[in-house]
């Protein structure tokens, strides 16, 4: 899942989360490119209760 806020990622307590790797090679999203980002994983595979951007989908 892409996040972009990062002062809500700042913000939020990672108690519910079980790794974070970082992973420093050129990624990309659609027309934009990125140095790098942060792979979060969660105990229970709920994104670590981390709120959904409102026109998220979750399957």
């Amino acid at each position: 899942m892409p996040v972009f806020d990062s002062d809500l990622l700042s913000g939020f307590n990672p108690k519910f989360l079980s790794k974070l790797e970082v992973l420093n090679r050129e990624f990309y999203l659609n027309d934009r490119t990125y140095p790098g980002v942060l792979s979060f994983t969660s105990y229970e595979n709920n994104f670590g209760l981390y709120p959904l951007a409102p026109s998220a989908r979750f399957f």
